[in-house]
């Protein structure tokens, strides 16, 4: 119980500190191989609007879309997504991800970041191949690790 409280503790800090409204910018760190530029500016759904917008959609209506994509607020989903998008740097990046989540919001499918079967299913859909065991267990852990957030 005490681990419990002491890591959503730690990550409601840590994402206070990182992911509120301020911009997280990962250019020039070394992921792997390759050098990624991502930046993330507002949180998640407002990054996921301006997608829909970019789309054709009207303001309200991407808004509505937006706001009705995600399970939890704006705080846990940044931080869940970010955990995510930590297991599978490799594979995909954020903008790709924004991207399958605009194409989901249309569909009006909600996206739940501490379902495995959403984790896989997303890496499997913006990936377009099959995925290795390490990379499974890896969406599990992070499965488990957000589940963990809310409780």
């Amino acid at each position: 119980m005490n681990a419990k409280i002491l890591i959503f503790g730690t990550l409601f800090l840590l994402g206070n500190i990182a992911l509120n409204g301020q911009e997280i910018n990962r250019d020039g760190m070394n992921f792997g191989e390759q050098n990624r530029q991502s930046t993330v500016r507002k949180g998640v759904r407002d990054e996921l609007e301006e997608c829909l917008v970019k789309r054709g959609l009207d303001n309200d209506t991407a808004k509505d879309l937006a706001k009705n994509t995600f399970i939890d607020n704006d705080l846990f989903e940044n931080v869940k997504i970010h955990n995510y998008l930590s297991a599978v740097e490799n594979i995909l990046e954020y903008d790709d991800l924004m991207e399958q989540l605009a194409t989901r919001a249309l569909f009006k499918k909600r996206s739940d970041f501490s379902d495995y079967d959403t984790l896989v299913g997303l890496t499997r859909e913006v990936a377009k191949t099959t995925l290795e065991n390490a990379t499974l267990k890896k969406l599990s852990k992070v499965a488990l690790t957000n589940q963990n957030l809310g409780t």
